[in-house]
């Protein structure tokens, strides 16, 4: 009898610790932030992304991310260029579409704000949609990129 009465009452903490802390899990992958490595040259292990291109890339070059949770764009400093993290966005519908570049994020609207080897800039993720994102490097067009963002999970 004693442990049928201690079964009923530990089993719903159980269970309610388990939820915390899948919860609480949950939650700090949420915040956690996302790094994307600029790649400029072969001195690094060559990167997924980087096959092709040359070791011009951003590595990883897609990922998912969610909404709020920050993106660290990191130049290592063994790199030999300063780089920049720019959004393509477009407006139409095939063959009469509009590009435009930097209007949701950039991370170096002035050629002061490049980010150099060694540096690195954060994107904030918080005011964009869920949406699939295009981005690229200004100073060199050809590291593209692209990243998802989904609804928080509360």
């Amino acid at each position: 009898m004693r442990l049928a009465n201690r079964l009923r009452w530990s089993l719903p903490l159980l269970a309610l610790a388990v939820a915390f802390v899948i919860g609480g899990t949950q939650a700090f992958a949420q915040s956690a932030p996302i790094r994307v490595v600029m790649v400029d040259n072969d001195d690094h292990d060559p990167y997924p992304a980087a096959v092709g291109v040359g070791y011009y890339a951003f590595g990883p070059d897609h990922f998912t991310v969610f909404q709020g949770q920050p993106v660290v764009f990191e130049s290592p400093s063994g790199n030999l260029f300063p780089h920049t993290v720019s959004s393509i966005s477009w407006t139409g519908r095939a063959p009469y579409v509009d590009l435009a570049t930097g209007q949701l994020f950039n991370s170096s609207p002035t050629p002061a704000d490049n980010i150099r080897p060694g540096d690195s800039w954060t994107l904030d993720t918080s005011s964009l949609p869920p949406a699939q994102y295009l981005y690229y490097c200004a100073i060199h067009p050809w590291m593209v990129g692209t990243f998802t963002v989904q609804p928080s999970v509360t």
